[in-house]
């Protein structure tokens, strides 16, 4: 999947979106790694019902992930709460994760607001799943696969 661009992104975060963003990592209790991975994201219960997305992440950490999806403007935006899955692959390792979250947040982001910046915390991981996640995030950043 090529990477998603963002030329049409806002060149700068008005304040209040800029501050609710560092409050939100100040809360977050795992660090976060840059990866980019195509990522399927499937609605399992909750609002709007779309079903299945193709979305990239840009992010990950043993508590969750930050994704991005191109979408209709006049598409909903997914309610705190609702319940997904997430399918991807992490670099350098064989077989699909097929992950458990629910949406921390979710927002509509470019001029056109034709993107969704979606914010999801993992849910009930499997001790298999937290061992591939937590080997992944444990090496070093230079032994990192290209993502």
């Amino acid at each position: 999947m090529e990477p998603l661009s963002f030329s049409d992104a806002p060149p700068a975060l008005p304040v209040n979106v800029a501050e609710r963003r560092r409050v939100r990592l100040d809360r977050r209790s795992h660090t976060r790694l840059p990866l980019r991975v195509a990522v399927r994201q499937q609605v399992l219960r909750g609002q709007p019902l779309f079903g299945v997305a193709l979305a990239q992440s840009s992010d990950v950490g043993l508590g969750g992930m930050r994704i991005w999806r191109r979408c209709e403007p006049s598409e909903e935006l997914l309610a705190i709460g609702t319940e997904l899955l997430l399918s991807f692959e992490l670099p350098g390792t064989d077989g699909l994760l097929e992950l458990p979250c629910t949406v921390a947040f979710d927002e509509a982001q470019g001029r056109n607001r034709d993107y969704r910046m979606t914010g999801v915390s993992f849910a009930a991981l499997s001790a298999q799943q937290e061992a591939q996640l937590t080997q992944f995030l444990s090496l070093p950043e230079h032994q990192h696969p290209e993502t």
